[in-house]
């Protein structure tokens, strides 16, 4: 994105975090979460499924994720959430 306007890496970082309070990586990081809360709550696929839709290679590192996102892993989050 930031060769696309021309202007170096950092130079859009620090753009996005003053005008829109976020980093790219925190808002990619949240769309992630918002998707799989979302997928989480249709109950109908797996955690393996659910970690390659939100774009996670590994169950692990999208389980990490989330329970460092919601404060919970994403089945005790389904279950308390219903």
């Amino acid at each position: 994105m930031a060769q696309k306007f021309g202007i170096s890496e950092r130079h859009l970082i620090d753009c996005m975090r003053l005008e829109l309070g976020h980093i790219p990586a925190e808002m990619l990081r949240s769309t992630r979460m918002k998707h799989s809360v979302e997928l989480l709550r249709e109950g109908n696929m797996q955690i393996k499924e659910i970690t390659y839709l939100t774009g996670y290679n590994h169950a692990a590192n999208f389980t990490n994720a989330f329970k460092k996102h919601h404060d919970l892993p994403p089945r005790q989050y389904v279950a308390k959430s219903r």
